[in-house]
């Protein structure tokens, strides 16, 4: 999927948040984690950590830090 958006001039998070919940969707938690990281942390809402694609990594330390970074 994240391959049809490259070039398409979309934001990080218009990227980075479908790529990861398809990640999710394949059972790829560190695709998860990569695709989150790319989105700088003042455009991630902190809201996405409980979104239901999301739930199977809530306590993943990596999944975590994704929330903890500083915009």
């Amino acid at each position: 999927m994240s391959d049809k958006l490259k070039g398409k001039g979309l934001g990080y998070r218009d990227l980075g948040l479908p790529a990861a919940v398809a990640a999710a969707r394949d059972n790829d938690p560190e695709g998860v984690v990569a695709w989150l990281n790319t989105i700088p942390a003042r455009f991630l809402p902190p809201a996405v950590k409980n979104e239901p694609a999301f739930a199977a990594l809530k306590d993943r330390a990596d999944f975590q830090a994704v929330f903890e970074r500083k915009p």
